[in-house]
């Protein structure tokens, strides 16, 4: 038997070693991350007490989907004093997400952002609803 959080924090790192190239190809700078807690809100207040940012970009399955918009996400964020940035996939992208849809908000992102870095933190949970 494998313990769910440990096959999920694979998969995040899995992801996130896909992500991170095509990110910063996007950006037009060096993005990096980790894995971070299985729960969301925590793993980003771990994140901003680390490393400081200047916002949070949080990508997010469509509602229908999103185990994270029924707990309403990225509102509990948004108490962390950062400004957010939600971005939703459509209904129509694949569940692992189609990073070529959010192109446009995380270069208005980048631009935005005095830093000259981004970072992607992802948890070892999911959003998809079940």
């Amino acid at each position: 038997m494998v313990d769910p959080e440990v096959a999920g924090r694979e998969a995040a790192r899995e992801r996130l070693a896909r992500a991170l190239p095509l990110l910063s190809e996007v950006t037009g700078t060096e993005v990096t991350g980790h894995v971070g807690d299985a729960n969301p809100l925590a793993a980003v207040a771990d994140a901003l007490n680390l490393q400081g940012f200047d916002e949070i970009i949080v990508s997010t399955l469509p509602w229908r989907l999103s185990r994270w918009l029924r707990v309403d996400l990225p509102s509990k964020l948004r108490g962390l004093g950062v400004p957010v940035l939600h971005v939703a996939g459509s209904e129509t992208a694949e569940v692992d997400g189609n990073l070529a849809e959010r192109e446009s908000a995380v270069n208005s992102a980048s631009q935005r952002s005095p830093r000259p870095a981004a970072s992607v933190l992802t948890g070892g949970g999911t959003d998809v609803q079940r």
